[in-house]
């Protein structure tokens, strides 16, 4: 359902991976902050 990830990036944050920034999104909805 996700698409693959393209190369790797060296500057910025590392990627979080997609069931923790979907469980925060999640939170964020539920909690209605």
């Amino acid at each position: 359902m996700l698409p693959e990830t393209g190369p790797k990036q060296v500057e910025g944050r590392p990627r979080v991976p997609d069931r923790q920034a979907l469980c925060g999104i999640l939170f964020v909805l539920h909690a209605g902050i």
